[in-house]
């Protein structure tokens, strides 16, 4: 049998107001990784939390339980929230979400191909082009830049985001 990643420790910290915020957002990390549902008011206020790391978390916490229900969240994270780290983490959210619920796969590419065409972050651009090229693909192909930094106008095949740059949802 697996232990349990989310220990009574993990919970501590997560119920500790004062503890550090990193620290707390591991702690969801680790609960959402053993698929527990716990604490989940507490987890949802942290959607507003200052700490980009706790609204990270909050908000994949959130899409892992109940997908639909975020979904409107998480594309205007994509496209507003102020955090290269969050926007970072949703683009991989969004891959998560379009490998699980095929039905939402189109939607996702389009969201993933919109962060790639507009995103003022290389880093995040880079992340978004990763999963977009991993979920259109059906994880056939790999997109790794190594040691080289993300260049769109090198890296991206415009031919194949175009398709869904012009789909109508908007994250």
């Amino acid at each position: 049998m697996r232990r349990k990643k989310f220990t009574a420790e993990e919970e501590a910290t997560l119920l500790d107001p004062t503890a550090y915020h990193v620290d707390r957002a591991s702690a969801i990390d680790c609960m959402r990784s053993d698929n527990l549902r716990l604490h989940e008011a507490l987890v949802l206020s942290f959607l507003d939390d200052p700490s980009e790391y706790l609204r990270t978390s909050a908000l994949q916490t959130a899409v892992h339980w109940d997908a639909p229900a975020y979904l409107p969240l998480l594309g205007q994270r994509m496209r507003n929230d102020p955090s290269d780290v969050l926007r970072g983490h949703a683009a991989i959210t969004a891959w998560w979400v379009g490998k699980r619920f095929p039905e939402h796969k189109t939607t996702m590419l389009s969201w993933l191909a919109q962060m790639v065409d507009r995103d003022e972050d290389l880093e995040v651009r880079g992340t978004a082009y990763k999963q977009f090229v991993d979920l259109e693909s059906d994880g056939a192909e790999r997109f790794d830049i190594g040691r080289e930094d993300f260049d769109p106008e090198r890296h991206v095949d415009r031919a194949r985001l175009e398709p869904y740059l012009r789909d109508e949802s908007t994250p």
